[in-house]
């Protein structure tokens, strides 16, 4: 599936177009980023074990929130179950999952890099010899290589994923398709992706001001406002009914 490219600007008029998804059932929106807030933190409080189920269960979840959004698009009422569509399809379901189990294997991936680069920079520093100790500029290039590798992986491992779990959820695409689908949208739409992190970002600063209440209101619209940005750049086909999960996954 091609993604469209659209200007920058567009990263502010998808605020515009959450907003008017969120204000059509606020109450909904408010009551699902709760119950998804409440499932985010029982997990954290399970050891170990907890935050890999999490981990596993984002794409689900984030693809059941885009499914509510398109319900919303569509001129229908939201429904909390909506939320939970990502689980309740045979065929999202497992793909949803999949998604989940292969972001869990990046994030381990990572992790052990991470570990390997900075454990062998530590070590080095440990056993420096004399000329490392003459050139310590060396080792804090070392240093520096490791984190800029570090993060350039976790940046494309975030932009796989950005829009995989909708692509999933509403376009039925396998994962492996829905994560080169999200890659290519990223690297065409660098520009408005990034003017809507920033204002996200900036609004999330001030909705924390008010003893964190105003996240409330900016989650569930921030998850509204990035199905705006989904569906600006990959656009449902003309025969495609809004709030129906695609003829393959049905």
């Amino acid at each position: 599936m091609e993604p469209k490219s659209v200007g920058a600007g567009e990263g502010l008029t998808w605020f515009g177009c959450g907003w008017n998804l969120f204000k059509a059932d606020w109450a909904i929106w408010i009551g699902i980023f709760v119950v998804f807030a409440l499932i985010a933190v029982g997990l954290w409080l399970i050891p170990f074990l907890g935050s890999l189920v999490l981990t596993i269960i984002v794409p689900a979840l984030t693809g059941g929130a885009m499914y509510a959004a398109s319900v919303s698009a569509s001129g229908e009422r939201v429904k909390l179950e909506h939320a939970f569509q990502g689980f309740s399809e045979t065929a999202p379901r497992s793909r949803l999952l999949t998604l989940g189990l292969i972001l869990l294997a990046a994030h381990v991936a990572l992790l052990l890099l991470a570990l390997v680069l900075f454990g062998a920079g530590a070590l080095l520093a440990n056993q420096a010899t004399e000329a490392v100790a003459l050139h310590p500029e060396a080792l804090g290039a070392g240093a520096l290589l490791g984190v800029l590798v570090v993060v350039s992986l976790s940046l494309l491992v975030v932009m796989l994923f950005y829009y995989a779990p909708p692509l999933v959820m509403l376009r039925g695409l396998t994962p492996r398709d829905a994560l080169v689908a999200s890659f290519s949208a990223c690297m065409r739409n660098i520009l408005p992706i990034l003017v809507f992190q920033l204002v996200l970002l900036v609004l999330f600063f001030i909705a924390t001001i008010p003893l964190g209440l105003g996240l409330l209101v900016l989650m569930p619209l921030g998850l509204c406002a990035f199905y705006c940005s989904f569906d600006a750049i990959f656009p449902a086909p003309a025969a495609a009914r809004p709030g129906q999960a695609p003829p393959l996954l049905r």
